[in-house]
């Protein structure tokens, strides 16, 4: 995955995914070319993404969603 490095994505994504400098197309060619030509740092890259991902589960995402509701309605 290449993604821009927004500080969501680089907060939460940045072991397991190529970053380049958002709105910067240079930097997003050069993200590209460095996993298409780089077979280790992809691959690096590809087996983070599971631990990255067991940090997130849907019912943890529902519950926050739903207190944060609940407050905006009280």
């Amino acid at each position: 995955v290449v993604a821009s490095d927004i500080p969501p994505h680089v907060e939460h994504f940045a072991e397991a995914v190529e970053l380049f400098r958002s709105a910067d197309a240079e930097s997003l060619v050069e993200a590209i070319a460095a996993v298409l030509e780089d077979s280790a740092r992809a691959e690096a890259r590809r087996a983070a993404g599971p631990e990255v991902a067991r940090r997130f589960r849907w019912t943890d995402s529902a519950q926050a969603h739903l207190a944060l509701w609940r407050r905006v309605a009280a």
